[in-house]
């Protein structure tokens, strides 16, 4: 039996990704630091956070914190935020199947806060959990397990999104 369903946030609730990346690439070239393209033509790997990926691309715990916070700033540079089509109704359905809902991100909440704002998604979910909330960043599945916990359900009773 479903209990509660979470959902990520960037790429999945919100569509974001293109906008992240281009945050990616002004800091990478204003830090001459490396842009080699994955195959889906990112400099950063979706879902795993700003700095796990500083982090990975740089090898440098110093560096990748301050490549961390000028990304957050480029990003929030371009306030247009974009939901996902046809979020807004699912998240409606999964609430009248009497179902909680919340969201877990890899992102801060800071910069969550005010995109949730944005967006007239801020109650939207019972529950949210970002990236400053845990140690390990996804994919491990710590997140997860702290947002079920949250919830006051079993994460057998969950079903991420």
């Amino acid at each position: 039996m479903i209990g509660a369903v979470i959902f990520d946030l960037d790429g999945t609730v919100l569509d974001n990704e293109e906008k992240w990346e281009e945050a990616f690439r002004a800091v990478a070239r204003n830090n001459a630091q490396p842009t080699t393209l994955s195959p889906q033509g990112f400099i950063h790997e979706p879902g795993i956070g700003v700095k796990p990926n500083w982090r990975k691309i740089t090898g440098d715990e110093a560096l990748s914190e301050k490549l961390t916070r000028e990304t957050w700033v480029e990003y929030q540079k371009d306030e247009e935020v974009k939901i996902m089509a046809g979020v807004e109704e699912l998240i409606e359905e999964i609430k009248d199947k009497g179902w909680q809902t919340a969201l877990a991100t890899g992102t801060e909440w800071h910069v969550v806060e005010k995109e949730l704002e944005q967006v007239n998604l801020y109650l939207a979910f019972d529950v949210t959990t970002t990236g400053d909330e845990v140690l390990a960043q996804k994919p491990d599945p710590e997140i997860y397990l702290l947002t079920a916990q949250k919830l006051g359900v079993e994460s057998s009773e969950s079903t991420w999104s």
